[in-house]
């Protein structure tokens, strides 16, 4: 998104899907504010993390199948 400062559907979908899940989880834990302070950092550290190994893991998944020959659904042979 750094190019291009309109949000596109998909990146609009995530951050909604992140922010639910932290409600969830924020729900779920009844953290006092004093354990909020502390757990809500090392939360936010572990998903931007998270975040980073699953985009490398798919560059790593679309380039096998590039290499190996596949086309996404819908493509056709150039020949």
């Amino acid at each position: 998104m750094a190019q291009n400062a309109t949000p596109t559907n998909m990146e609009i979908l995530r951050q909604k899907i992140k922010s639910d899940k932290k409600l969830v989880v924020a729900q779920n834990l009844n953290l006092t504010d004093a354990e909020g302070a502390k757990f809500w950092p090392v939360y936010d550290a572990y998903q931007k993390d998270l975040q980073q190994i699953n985009e490398r893991l798919a560059m790593v998944i679309l380039a096998v199948r590039q290499r190996a020959g596949y086309k996404r659904k819908g493509e056709e042979d150039a020949r």
